[in-house]
């Protein structure tokens, strides 16, 4: 699977969670716990599929949820608040913004260059893209 197509479907899944479920906690602690069991689902999927191959796995879709849920967790670090416990409207401003694939191309380019130059060695060799959003 490309990278696009994979940005693609995560940021599908973010959208249907935040309308499925609107409110997002304040704090590091519970939100993390909510990226933490959609990794612990990813895992479990996982292992089913090594040890119970008989039981039909959907690893791609709890690797999409789990991607989905860290990157809602990510756009509202600045919101979530580490002292108390509650819930906060997902940041709307950066999350409805439609994003193009070349957008997201070029907004990671942006990025990368104002990285050190190790990390952006690593970065490439992690997921090399050319400028037309396809693998190298």
């Amino acid at each position: 699977m490309q990278l696009q197509d994979v940005i693609k479907l995560v940021l599908i899944e973010l959208e249907q969670a935040e309308k499925q479920h609107p409110d997002w906690p304040s704090d590091i602690v519970h939100a993390s716990a909510v990226v933490a069991e959609e990794a612990g689902e990813l895992v479990k999927a996982c292992l089913q599929e090594a040890y119970e191959p008989n039981k039909k796995q959907n690893i791609e879709q709890e690797a999409i949820q789990t991607a989905a849920m860290a990157l809602r967790f990510l756009c509202n670090l600045q919101l979530m608040k580490s002292k108390k416990s509650a819930f906060v409207k997902t940041n709307k401003s950066t999350l409805n913004k439609k994003w193009s694939i070349s957008d997201l191309i070029k907004e990671s380019a942006k990025m990368m260059s104002s990285l050190p130059e190790w990390k952006q060695e690593f970065a490439k060799n992690f997921c090399p893209i050319n400028n037309k959003g396809n693998t190298l």
